[in-house]
């Protein structure tokens, strides 16, 4: 202990002669109420020495003598202090309303404070992303952003991208999105991205998206990776996670016996004397189970997906800076499984750096790095069907697979007793899928390099100059191998195991797809005040290219499984296809910012955009845009309103394009003649008398006048703070008329032609809406804090222009109607007595007992009362009606509670939707039709006398009786965090720790239709998560 105070006493003695000149500063940092304030970073001015607050607020850091420590926290006015020969301080930090309200947010080549911008930009935090919990970043929009939707087409891992909805439907055509990655368009799936990576999330949804110009008429996502910083201590974040997957709902189909039934009433209505397939006593049988490898009971369901599956996540990322460099590197390792049973992997690598380097006081580099490997497993009933030319997602969407596996007729055996593999499943193509999920393969591997290099130099105070290229390429790599495997029958006669004769063959299939992104971008800002003058501009000059080449293999005639490679195939079997797409573009653009002493702001931007999709006199266009915004409460008038904080009105007018359509549609292309142009299996050729030859033949015909689709879109809004800024709201109204969509003629060009048409600039779509978010966060006490936040928006589209000949009826006209509105037969209830089937003109053809009576156009009792719309007396195609159901919803909705108590924090997302349909398909294999259906003795059904699934005349017309709202409401998400006490921390060394527990699609709270989930109508199930981990910072 003397000695210690011996070596302290030089220490201190060195220090006041002015050598050495090293303090120990020991410190406090507490708020305007003398709370402390944790995570504070105190860095020694001019180096990469710094370190944080601890939970108390306290801090120790040894400094040079006479240096300056940089105090900071977001939230709070930056101080710095001047360091003598203190050895102990106390900062009382103030509170920094104002910038709470001026967070930088991503316009669009560049940021702005949120408080000058006058368009529509919302920004998601990296910390809402990464407590959503969910292991696909488009999941995590649903419910969180106004304006924003989403639609999950399916639940298989690495293919069940959500599509993402900005403002509703407003085309005919494409409506994806225009994903940005750093600046970056086309940069592969942002679904895969660590959401460790993420600073932000900007959605542009009016016309401040038009600074994307030709590709930004259906709304602009930006995502902003991090960057570490200059002058910053080295920091490690250490995220490692265990997940739970499920089923959200666990189908539930008709017993077989059920199902057996309910087929030969179909039969037995129709009075033909056709035979059904199971009588009274093989009914029966499948009833009392007492013959399961002859009459079985199974659920398809239950036989092929898992009750649960696991999967696991872990992430490091080390960010800081030295005065010279700054750097954000990071690494992830994630697995999960298919809920199929089985061992279906999908295994994520992913691998970050963005570096950036001062080269001199006025030059500046970067160099960013993201190298990702995504490798999964799917069943081999799982097709990705791409059309080629690699321009979005086609290639990633998974047709059938779950939906054909689960919907199996019941009757047959998926396992005998002895254990062999019973014969079949259908529709799941004929083969037991239980065989199917346990043998073969099918791998998809996609690897992504995505690099950047950027130099930025400030020519003057002013004036920056920044060149940027990215260089992107992709690779993706499919093997699917069907094998062979046997299926067996029980055979009661002689109490065997037959094996089936009808087994299936093996069939090896190859797909490689390569595709390049190449990008140049050179920008000039000028930033300058004039007084209470301040302009924010830039122009700049873009051009990108991108490639893609796709080939194809596939051989049959194997001997076995053993070799699952192309050569071992016959090659009389093979099939192999190729081709490959280029195209580029080049856009010149630019944008000014003004505002007067932060009160009337005003944006003005124009781009011209090129693109090789359009001939060459049609290949450029003009996207002009303007908003402004007054900030009414920095007027001297409002200063006596204390209950306002903030108040903006806003209002923009802007034009986009959209050229996301098949390329070269201003040239005519051919194919050859031995091609299955029909999808038929049939080769077609020229014919000279000595047999079919191939030959050229001209597939789809040139349109020399085809361009931009244009999106003229007008806002008005009104945001603000208010109560000291524990209330704050957002309301916007938005028209948008789109005009030339890219859609092909299909009234009024004859359809014996036979000619494949090119898309033409036809129609015109009118789409209109508001949004409304509202937000309060108070803090009750010292300890305790409370916040709500939700968001509803409304958007209705109607269609106001197709090629329609004058000859459609009214009341199938599209034009007046949603983009998504049902067109089928209108109904009137159920034929429940005949007494109704006699108003309606239907006469008796078949004197037979009530139940089994057959009416002209098979209407019986029982049936579907269609209605004859144009009164002829008869039910046909011309009674169709376009209704004004949109198969689409119109409304959205998010609440999000938060609540924080000491080192608790709980958050609760509750999402949902309405004002949408869609067509119940689900009745064929659900027990309330089977319950509930029509018949002598249940006249007040809700379900139709049951009907065989042929085409039968109007037994099988698609009504609007089968019309079901889409509306729901869901716990989407569910947050509990705990942080660790500073005491705990300081045992083992660290800055932080935070366990967590997340739920994802937790429970349906309510919807029309139990036995599906709401958000998986297409038949496909979706997945409930729980997911339990920590995050240490050190």
């Amino acid at each position: 202990m003397k000695k210690i105070k011996q070596i302290t006493f030089l220490i201190v003695l060195i220090s006041s002669l002015g050598l050495s000149a090293q303090n120990s500063v020991n410190g406090s940092i507490l708020d305007e109420n003398n709370q402390p304030i944790p995570g504070v970073t105190i860095v020694e001015k001019g180096t990469s020495n710094g370190v944080t607050s601890d939970f108390d607020g306290n801090f120790t850091i040894q400094v040079e003598s006479g240096s300056s420590l940089v105090i900071s926290s977001i939230g709070f006015v930056s101080q710095e202090v001047l360091i003598g020969r203190e050895q102990e301080i106390t900062m009382n930090l103030v509170s920094d309303i104002v910038g709470l309200e001026e967070v930088i947010v991503t316009t669009g080549y560049g940021n702005q404070k949120k408080s000058s911008i006058s368009g529509s930009v919302v920004t998601l935090s990296s910390e809402n992303l990464v407590s959503r919990g969910v292991q696909n970043l488009t999941h995590a929009l649903a419910g969180s952003i106004a304006g924003v939707s989403t639609e999950q087409p399916i639940g298989i891992i690495g293919q069940d991208d959500a599509k993402i909805y900005i403002r509703g439907k407003g085309t005919l055509g494409n409506t994806d999105s225009l994903i940005i990655i750093d600046g970056i368009p086309d940069r592969g799936n942002f679904s895969r991205l660590n959401a460790d990576d993420i600073e932000s999330i900007s959605v542009l949804k009016d016309a401040s998206a038009a600074i994307y110009g030709a590709r930004a008429a259906n709304g602009v996502v930006l995502i902003t990776t991090k960057r570490g910083k200059f002058n910053r201590k080295t920091k490690f974040n250490l995220n490692t996670s265990y997940t739970i997957n499920s089923p959200t709902v666990r189908t539930k189909a008709l017993d077989s016996w059920k199902r057996a039934q309910y087929e030969a009433d179909q039969i037995n209505n129709l009075s033909l004397g056709w035979t059904p397939v199971f009588n009274a006593s093989q009914i029966a049988l499948l009833k009392d189970g007492s013959r399961p490898d002859e009459y079985a009971n199974t659920d398809w369901f239950e036989e092929t997906i898992a009750q649960s599956k696991p999967a696991s996540n872990l992430s490091l990322n080390v960010e800081g800076g030295s005065e010279f460099i700054s750097y954000f590197v990071s690494g992830q390792y994630s697995k999960q499984e298919q809920l199929y049973k089985g061992d279906f992997p999908f295994e994520q690598y992913q691998f970050r750096s963005n570096i950036d380097i001062k080269l001199s006081d006025k030059l500046t580099m970067g160099f960013d790095v993201l190298n990702r490997r995504d490798d999964g497993l799917y069943t081999k009933t799982d097709e990705f069907d791409g059309d080629g030319y690699g321009r979005g997602s086609d290639w990633d969407k998974l047709q059938g697979g779950a939906a054909g596996f689960t919907q199996g007729w019941p009757w047959l055996v998926g396992r005998l007793s002895n254990g062999q593999l019973g014969k079949g499943a259908q529709p799941a193509g004929g083969s037991n899928p239980i065989g199917i999920l346990a043998n073969g393969s099918n791998r998809l591997i996609n690897d992504v390099l995505n690099t950047k290099i950027s130099l930025a130099y400030d020519i003057t105070e002013d004036l920056k100059f920044t060149v940027y290229g990215a260089f992107d390429k992709s690779n993706r790599s499919q093997k699917k191998f069907t094998a062979t495997f046997d299926e067996y029958l029980y055979d009661n006669s002689t109490a065997q195991f037959i094996k089936s004769p009808d087994g299936n063959r093996p069939l090896l299939s190859q797909k490689k797809q390569n595709n390049s992104n190449n990008l140049i971008n050179a920008k000039l800002d000028y930033i300058k005040s004039f007084g209470n003058h301040n302009i924010d501009a830039f122009v700049a000059y873009e051009q990108s290219k991108v490639r893609m080449d796709f080939i194809f293999a596939e051989r049959g005639g194997f001997g076995g499984n053993a070799i699952p490679e192309i050569f071992a195939g016959t090659p009389i079997t093979a099939q192999t296809d190729g081709r490959s797409f280029a195209s580029g573009r080049q856009n010149m653009f630019g944008r000014v910012n003004y505002d007067f002493n932060g009160t009337y702001l005003a944006t003005v931007s124009l781009r011209r955009d090129g693109s090789q999709n359009f001939p060459t006199d049609k290949r450029f266009g003009t996207f002009p845009a303007i908003s402004a915004g007054w900030v009414v409460s920095n007027e001297s008038f409002i200063d006596n309103i204390g209950a306002i904080n903030f108040l903006k009105f806003r209002a923009s007018w802007g034009k986009m394009g959209n050229d996301n359509i098949s390329p070269f549609q201003y040239l005519s292309t051919y194919e050859f003649t031995d091609y299955d142009a029909f999808g038929y299996g049939v080769q077609v050729g020229y014919d000279f008398g000595d047999g079919e030859r191939p030959g050229f033949f001209e597939s789809t015909v040139a349109n020399p006048n085809v361009t931009w689709e244009t999106a003229t879109t007008q806002n008005i809004a009104l945001e603000g703070l208010l109560f000291n800024n524990t209330i704050s709201f957002e309301l916007d109204y938005f028209t948008s008329k789109r005009e030339g969509i890219l859609i092909k003629r299909s009234a009024s060009f004859p359809e014996y032609t036979g000619i494949m048409l090119p898309d033409e600039n036809l129609g015109i779509v009118d789409n209109s809406g508001f949004e409304l978010q509202l937000g309060y966060k108070n803090d009750i006490t010292n300890d305790l804090s409370f916040s709500i936040n939700g968001n509803i928006s409304q958007s209705k589209n109607e269609v106001v222009y197709l090629d329609e000949p004058a000859s459609v009826k009214d009341y199938q006209k599209w034009e007046g109607k949603p983009i998504d509105s049902f067109f089928g037969y209108e109904s009137n209830d159920l034929y429940r007595t005949e007494a109704q089937l006699n108003a309606d003109g239907w006469t008796l053809t078949e004197n037979v007992a009530p139940y089994k009576v057959v009416y002209d156009k098979w209407f019986n009792q029982g049936s579907i009362r269609l209605v004859d719309k144009d009164g002829d007396g008869d039910i046909n195609g011309e009674d169709r009606i376009r209704s004004d159901k949109s198969l689409v919803p119109t409304t959205f909705y998010g609440i999000n509670l938060g609540v924080s108590y000491k080192n608790f924090e709980l958050s609760t997302l509750i999402q949902g939707q309405s004002g949408g349909y869609y067509v119940d398909s689900s009745y064929a294999v659900n027990t309330a039709i089977f319950d509930d259906a029509w018949s002598p003795t249940n006249t007040d059904a809700t379900y139709p006398i049951s009907t065989p699934p042929y085409n039968i005349g109007a037994l099988t017309y698609q009504s609007d009786y089968w019309l079901t709202k889409s509306d729901y409401v869901r716990i989407k998400n569910i947050s509990l965090n705990y942080r660790l006490d500073r005491n705990i921390l300081d045992v083992f060394n660290i800055d932080g720790a935070n366990l967590f527990i997340r739920g994802n699609n937790v429970a349906i709270l309510n919807s029309p239709n139990s036995n599906i989930d709401p958000e998986g109508i297409n038949g496909a199930f979706l997945m409930k998560s729980w997911q339990f981990g920590i995050n240490l910072n050190f």
